[in-house]
């Protein structure tokens, strides 16, 4: 295997410009195979997801279950587990469908932005509408035998690239792409940027692009590997898996489902609630345009997303300026604002109305800038 791995591994570098390690993505595949068929592992597994999703900050109600392995009756070949009664995702009518797959999103993201401990398998046989029981018509999540960790540094770096993405800021986009060893740090960027734009362009607001989803994302994406040195960690081979599935499965119901405009609400709660030493950087691209004027639209986008509420008529796959025609009212997004989970967002407004206050005295005033 590893021969013809090296056979294909000459083919792409001769044609393309892509610079993948097809041996070190040969031996992840080979260790996930590994450690899946043990089944200790894969309790195991199962045991750490419950706890860091408990742990977890993003995780909002009590909508998931993991059926708890029993590990004194569990070896390397028999697993033994909590009995889950339930039906298939893909069974269920769509609207059901669509509540169960934003469960299982949230879950995901929080997985992999917050905790970096995913669950690289979320296929349809693995996710159940539970029927019977206390938890019935909660998701259920099954198959732990394969997951994978992402540093922290990574999970940082998915954040700042949506964002510069949206702003079709592609200088500080490159930059994040070589944090996530997408690109070498001695990238060309005269040839790359305009490649990234005519690429990720049309998957922006007023783009133009046929489908807003990941898959037809993805497709385009191997397109710049003819011209770009672009390289797949990994982890994010088995990432980008994941991904897709999940948005197969939300298709199957709703043909015009955006993931990324559905994944906004736990983007938005995640930026405006961590204390990083980035996020205030973070905070004011997402805010304020290149001269440092506040989008209104882009605040109130935000606000909406943070309270849960997104808009179902987005205008990209990365549209962030979408606001929808019916969300929180005035007190609520007034009273988020005053509260803890907004801290990073406060010293921006608070500094906003100052200046707005300020040339409103000066103008009343009579009275100019020297």
């Amino acid at each position: 295997m590893r021969r013809g791995v090296g056979v294909y591994e000459q083919l792409v570098k001769r044609f393309t410009a892509q610079t993948t390690d097809y041996q070190q993505l040969l031996s992840t595949f080979a260790e996930g195979l590994y450690t899946e068929m043990d089944f200790r592992n894969e309790a195991l597994n199962a045991s750490k997801m419950q706890e860091v999703l408990a742990e977890a900050d993003g995780m909002r109600g009590n909508r998931l279950v993991i059926p708890q392995p029993i590990m004194e009756l569990t070896t390397r070949r028999v697993l033994t587990m909590e009995w889950v009664t339930g039906v298939k995702l893909t069974t269920l009518p769509a609207e059901e469908v669509r509540q169960l797959v934003g469960v299982g999103q949230e879950a995901f993201l929080v997985q992999l932005l917050e905790v970096g401990f995913f669950h690289g398998d979320p296929h349809p046989g693995n996710l159940l509408k539970v029927t019977e029981g206390p938890d019935a018509g909660k998701l259920a999540l099954l198959d732990f035998g394969l997951v994978a960790e992402i540093p922290a540094h990574d999970r940082a770096a998915m954040v700042s690239a949506t964002i510069h993405l949206a702003n079709r800021n592609w200088a500080a986009l490159v930059d994040d792409f070589i944090d996530l060893e997408f690109l070498p740090r001695d990238a060309n960027r005269a040839v790359i940027i305009p490649v990234m734009e005519r690429v990720l362009g049309p998957y922006l607001r007023g783009g133009g692009a046929k489908a807003f989803n990941f898959q037809a994302l993805s497709q385009d994406l191997l397109t710049t590997t003819l011209e770009i040195p672009f390289s797949v960690p990994p982890y994010m081979s088995l990432l980008a898996r994941s991904v897709a599935t999940l948005e197969g499965i939300a298709l199957t119901a709703d043909p015009g489902y955006q993931m990324v405009a559905q994944a906004y609400p736990f983007v938005a709660r995640k930026v405006l609630r961590d204390d990083g030493s980035g996020t205030a950087a973070l905070l004011r691209d997402l805010v304020y345009d290149e001269q440092g004027k506040l989008r209104p639209g882009r605040l109130s986008a935000l606000l909406q997303a943070a309270l849960g509420y997104v808009s179902e008529q987005s205008e990209g796959f990365v549209d962030f300026d979408a606001v929808p025609a019916e969300g929180a009212s005035a007190g609520e997004v007034l009273g988020f604002v005053l509260s803890p989970e907004a801290r990073e967002l406060q010293p921006l407004l608070v500094g906003w109305l100052a200046g707005a206050a300020d040339l409103v005295i000066r103008d009343r005033c009579g009275l100019q800038y020297q």
